[in-house]
């Protein structure tokens, strides 16, 4: 039978203090079995010596205290001391020493028992204050937990989504102490229509295809539920899982899973129980409150999109009302929104910047709208004063969108999408670098737009004409590294002169949630094109 750890520690501490080996006996008197099985191995033990063991254990029984009994011949001693313990098996102490003063070894005893018994106490309250303290440490890890997700919630602007969710797992997986954790889309797949993304933090070699294959073994939890396992043994593609917590993301309808695998042990803090090595409802718990945090992201973001169409596509539908005013521009500023997107993503530059650069694109000419008919319609070359009222439409477009806080970060690509990087441009004369990246990426598909599309004054020009143009403007009218990015994404396209979307980038689909693709920039050069 399996002796209990305090049991085995209190005997440890007599067999130290008496100098003499003892045993733990126990007594259980609803198992006349066990008490016989533990008479045989104390026969085993202590010879001819095991029986008066035995009976002097029984006798320190009736009596509740320690006793020490003289053997035949007066050169041995044998003695039982009571054990605290609890349950139904009483447990004792019993051993034999070769003293001859029983009353000097009695004295002994009492002494050893009493200070064995001091220190079962202090042990006891010793774990109750590692209780305690474990509990306070992890009730205000949950507080700050709380806290911090919280305060995720206010940087939701100044912070992208994917790399919200990256800090919130990366946290979170540091808290819980696990090898990897994951946020699974209810889908369990990669569909660019889902409504949020996978996502992973891992010390180890897990992958998402890993959780994936987890959830079809576990299965999933219930509504308002989560699952937690210990000492399993799932071979997974990458590694074995033998500990996990699956919560669901969603308190009504499924939107994903959070799962952690594997508790990952920190080497500088001691183990006090074998429990330590275990997950337990005290983790889910902060599973559940990162749950929680991403259902109202979902919710958070979703009501921004709804939003977001709606202005959107008010404006838009004033933007298709400038262009009907004009035939020739038709399409021009989606066309450019897309080409500034498609632009900015061979920059490398983040996914959400590149959907605001599309957007931005879609707004660029909106104030066009306080332009009169006899200066925008004009099929022929514009006089001074024309000019500079045409000039006027990018500080009309700012002025008209500025009150429109949720869309404050077209601003700078309206305001400034025809100044020119030597300096010549307007409405400020901004030089270099001085103009907003964004305005710089419009300026180039606005630019090749309106090059390859025709107008009142022009027919169309070839893509190849509208290549070397920007090719010999590059560093003079437009950003440099920028402008031969562009050119060096045309030279992989297959254009279509004829066409009134060369390019084709109207019939694409956009996916705005795309990885980002990475191109180096090139080459140099100068001139000048008219765009207004």
């Amino acid at each position: 039978m399996s002796i209990p750890a305090h049991i085995n520690r209190q005997c440890e501490d007599l067999s130290s203090l008496l100098g003499d080996t003892c045993l733990p006996c126990a007594i259980d008197e609803r198992n006349e079995a066990l008490s016989l099985k533990m008479a045989s191995i104390y026969r085993g033990a202590f010879q001819d010596d095991a029986d008066p063991c035995i009976e002097l254990m029984r006798r320190v029984a009736d009596k509740g205290r320690q006793l020490a009994a003289q053997l035949a011949g007066n050169d041995r001693i044998v003695f039982a001391v009571p054990l605290q313990h609890h349950g139904t098996q009483r447990w004792f102490a019993i051993g034999r020493t070769w003293q001859k003063n029983i009353d000097q070894f009695q004295r002994m005893l009492d002494i050893g028992t009493e200070a064995s018994k001091r220190q079962y106490i202090l042990d006891v309250q010793q774990g109750s204050i590692d209780q305690a303290e474990l509990a306070v440490r992890q009730s205000l890890q949950e507080r700050n937990w709380i806290r911090e997700l919280a305060s995720y919630t206010h940087d939701r602007k100044r912070t992208s989504s994917s790399a919200l969710t990256n800090r919130v797992l990366a946290q979170l997986q540091t808290m819980v102490g696990a090898d990897a954790i994951a946020l699974l889309p209810a889908t369990l797949n990669d569909q660019t229509d889902q409504i949020m993304r996978p996502a992973m933090q891992t010390a180890g070699v897990w992958k998402l295809d890993d959780f994936r294959q987890l959830l079809k073994f576990v299965g999933l939890p219930h509504t308002g539920d989560y699952i937690v396992q210990n000492d399993r043994n799932f071979q997974l593609q990458n590694g074995i899982c033998k500990e996990l917590i699956v919560v669901q993301v969603g308190t009504s309808v499924a939107l994903g899973y959070l799962l952690a695998i594997n508790r990952r042990i920190d080497s500088k803090v001691p183990l006090r129980r074998i429990s330590d090595r275990k997950f337990t409802g005290t983790e889910a718990a902060m599973l559940i409150e990162a749950a929680a945090f991403f259902e109202s992201e979902v919710a958070q973001q979703h009501m921004m999109d709804e939003s977001e169409k709606l202005i959107i596509g008010t404006l838009r539908s004033m933007s298709s009302a400038i262009e009907a005013r004009d035939p020739y521009t038709r399409g021009h500023s989606e066309r450019v929104a897309r080409l500034s997107y498609k632009l900015a993503k061979k920059l490398s530059i983040p996914i959400e910047k590149c959907r605001e650069i599309y957007i931005t694109g879609v707004l660029h000419d909106i104030g066009k709208i306080g332009i009169p008919d006899h200066v925008l319609l004009k099929p022929g070359a514009l006089e001074p004063e024309e000019l500079a009222i045409i000039q006027r439409h990018p500080s009309i477009g700012h002025h008209i969108l500025s009150d429109l806080k949720r869309l404050d970060f077209v601003l700078p690509g309206v305001l400034y999408h025809h100044e020119r990087w030597d300096g010549r441009g307007y409405p400020h004369q901004l030089k270099g670098e001085e103009i907003p990246l964004m305005a710089r990426i419009l300026a180039v598909a606005d630019s090749f737009d309106a090059m390859t599309s025709s107008r009142p004054y022009r027919s169309a020009m070839l893509v190849e004409r509208a290549k070397s143009i920007m090719f010999d403007g590059a560093g003079a009218q437009w950003d440099h590294d920028i402008c031969h990015t562009f050119l060096k994404w045309l030279d992989d396209r297959t254009a279509d002169d004829n066409c009134e979307d060369p390019l084709g980038v109207m019939q694409e689909e956009l996916d705005f949630n795309a990885n980002n693709v990475s191109t180096q920039p090139t080459v140099t050069a100068s001139e000048n094109v008219r765009v207004l």
